[in-house]
Order: C-alpha cells, then sequence, then structure tokens
C-alpha cells in the first residue's frame, strides 16, 4: 500500500492534501503533525472520508521530547484510539522505553505503534543506535514494529538493503516505510532518483522479502511521479 502525507512544507491546506490523495486513487493518507495539533484535525471528517473512499490511515507523532508520559503524550494517545490508524510513528532519537511501555499500554491494540529511525542514529537518553534500542524494546515487545526510513539510513552512511535485512533477521516487524531519497549527507527529502539511493535494489530486495508495508511518501512534491515509480513494485 501507497500512502501521501501531510506537511506544513508544501503550504497545502491538510483537507486539500486529503482531496489529493482521493483523487489520485492513493489508498492510505499519513497525517504527520510537522506543523498541526490534534485540535486542528477534525476526526469526524476523516471517518467520513474512510467510509466514503475508503482510505487508510497512518498517523507520524509530533516531533519532539518522549522522556515521559506527558500532557503530549497523553493528548497522542487521545488521538489515536479514537482514530484508530493502521499505525502511529514515533521516532526513536528522543524516546525513552517508560513512554514506549506506556503508549504500549495504552493505544489500542489494533494499531502498530512504529518506531522510526532518525538522524543523528543515536537515542539521547540512553547513547544507544537505533538496532540495539530496537533490540532492547523488543526483549519486553516481541511484537515491536519499525518505521523504516530509506533517506534516514543512506545519511547515516548504511545501505538501506543491508539495514532492513538486519530488522528481519531480528524478527522486527516494518509495518511503515518512508520514501525519499537524497544525496548521502543532507536529509533533503526528494524525489526517488534526483539523488544516490539505488531504489531499484531496494524494492527488488523487498519483494524477495515478502512484507506487507506501508510505503509513505514522504518527499512532500511531484508526488505522483514517486506514486508511479512505487506501483512497478508494490
Amino acid at each position: 500500500m501507497i500512502a501521501f502525507q501531510s506537511s506544513r512544507y508544501n503550504g497545502i491546506d491538510f483537507y486539500d492534501e486529503l482531496d489529493f490523495t482521493v483523487k489520485s486513487g492513493v489508498e492510505c493518507f499519513d497525517i504527520f503533525f510537522d506543523g498541526y495539533t490534534y485540535d486542528d484535525i477534525d476526526i469526524k471528517k476523516l471517518n467520513d472520508y474512510r467510509e466514503r473512499f475508503h482510505l487508510t490511515y497512518t498517523v507520524h507523532a509530533p516531533i519532539s521530547d518522549y522522556f515521559s508520559a506527558d500532557e503530549n503524550v497523553d493528548k497522542l494517545i487521545k488521538f489515536v484510539n479514537s482514530l484508530k490508524p493502521y499505525s502511529v510513528t514515533v521516532h526513536f532519537n528522543k524516546l525513552s522505553y517508560e513512554v514506549f511501555d506506556f503508549l504500549s499500554d495504552n493505544i489500542d491494540k489494533s494499531v502498530f505503534i512504529a518506531v522510526e529511525n532518525t538522524i543523528p542514529d543515536k537515542n539521547v537518553i540512553y547513547n544507544n543506535n537505533y538496532i540495539d534500542f530496537m533490540q532492547t524494546l523488543s526483549k519486553k515487545h516481541p511484537d515491536i514494529s519499525a518505521t523504516f526510513d530509506i533517506g534516514h539510513c543512506w545519511v547515516n552512511k548504511f545501505d538501506p538493503v543491508e539495514y532492513v535485512n538486519r530488522l528481519i533477521n531480528y524478527r522486527i516487524n516494518i509495518p511503515i516505510m518512508h520514501v525519499h531519497d537524497n544525496n548521502g549527507n543532507e536529509d533533503s527529502h526528494t524525489t526517488p532518483g534526483s539523488g544516490t539511493i539505488n531504489f531499484d535494489s531496494f524494492f527488488i530486495n523487498y519483494k524477495k522479502a515478502g512484507m506487507k508495508t506501508v510505503f509513505v511518501i514522504e518527499h512532500w512534491q511531484n508526488n505522483r511521479d514517486t506514486l508511479e515509480f512505487l506501483r512497478k513494485y508494490v
């Protein structure tokens, strides 16, 4: 499945983006709280879109500190439990194990809680990398899920094919992948083919792995170009 994503970066109204998703024949919409608040989003309206157009939703939590289970974490849980999306993504770099436990205990069990790899590859609380963080989590949460960001992986100087295979070997589920390109130095979020990531090799490997993943297009312009590219593989 392929998803378009909301974002403040393209200057388009949230519901105009939702309409663009539907008109493009895309089945999933990723709600990214990079410029919106929970109060900005009308869940009743989202449910109406879901019913009329058979949409699936994913949620990308605000990029923030998740050191403790504070008011912002409570708001995230309330929003997710009201909408019941396919997944909710949280960045790993400022996420505590305790907050993940709290999310796991309180978010509806039908929703994947997916932890995303970030730039740099370091959790500021425990001073460990993404793979080590996920392995530690998996000891308590054997059903742990990942949001694998291909562009972040490349900027961190890892080969995306080898890296995703490591996650698979550690039995970490990958329900979400973020798709965008870059030159290996800057997290520029450009279209596949405009940077130096070998997407053809990556998706050939993906098909061999037989995973079930939602691919979120995360570059916010020329989305239909990437949509046509992904449809060759997904």
